[in-house]
Formats: C-alpha cells, sequence, structure tokens
C-alpha cells in the first residue's frame, strides 16, 4: 500500500520546529517594534522642543531674565496658533494616545542658554504657563 501522506510523527516535528522558531522570533519582533516606537518618540519630543525653540526665538522679550531662575511653559495649542507645530492632533508612538503637556523653557547658568524640555505634568504646565504672566 503505497499511502502519499505524513506521518504523525512528522506532523508533530514540523510543529515542533515552527514552534521553536516562534519562540525565538516573537520576543525578537516585540524588542524592534519597541525600540522603535521608543525612536519615534523621542524623535517627536524632540521636533516639539525645536519648535519651541523658534517660538522662543521670535518671541524673545516673553523668555525668562538671563541670571534668574524663572521658568515659563509654552503649551502646544500656543506652538499651533503659531505655525510652529501642525494644527492637529499629537500622538504618543509608544501608547497611540494624544500627546499634551507643555515646553519648559528656563535660563541655565551654568551653560548660559535656554534650556527646552518637554513636560507631561499638567499642573507645571498651568503654573508656569506664559499665558497666565
Amino acid at each position: 500500500m503505497n499511502n502519499k501522506g505524513f506521518t504523525l510523527i512528522e506532523l508533530l516535528a514540523v510543529i515542533l520546529i515552527l514552534g521553536f522558531i516562534m519562540v525565538i522570533t516573537v520576543p525578537q519582533i516585540k524588542k524592534s517594534l519597541f525600540k522603535a516606537s521608543q525612536a519615534a518618540y523621542n524623535k517627536q519630543i524632540s521636533l516639539i522642543e525645536t519648535s519651541a525653540k523658534k517660538w522662543g526665538a521670535d518671541n524673545d522679550v516673553k523668555l525668562p531674565d538671563i541670571g534668574t531662575n524663572s521658568i515659563i511653559t509654552v503649551d502646544f495649542q500656543t506652538l499651533m496658533d503659531g505655525g510652529y507645530l501642525k494644527n492637529e492632533k499629537i500622538l504618543n508612538p509608544i501608547t497611540e494616545e494624544e500627546l499634551i503637556g507643555c515646553v519648559r523653557i528656563s535660563y541655565d547658568n551654568d551653560y548660559n542658554q535656554y534650556e527646552y524640555r518637554y513636560s507631561d505634568n499638567i499642573l507645571e504646565c498651568e503654573i508656569y504657563n506664559i499665558n497666565s504672566l
């Protein structure tokens, strides 16, 4: 009798090999996807900080005085209204949720330059908001 097909042992061996391949590749794929989304997040924050620097160059009278410890924040809506950011929702590439927050601008005496830092602390954004000064 000439049966053309696979035996149960051959099928189990193929399934076992495929299982090993999955065990090896799935974590690597997840790791690569996480690294890519983290890189996209960092790039997005960098672009937000760069747009705040452009805003600061155009609005230098609103920046903190040199030699003081004062801090101001610029929210995303101010950057959008000025054309420094695209006028749309900014999504966090990691969580796919809307990115909220502001950019803190302070003068760093040690480096004699302004420091621009993204902050997602809404309370901090409200306390030092440029519109409330």
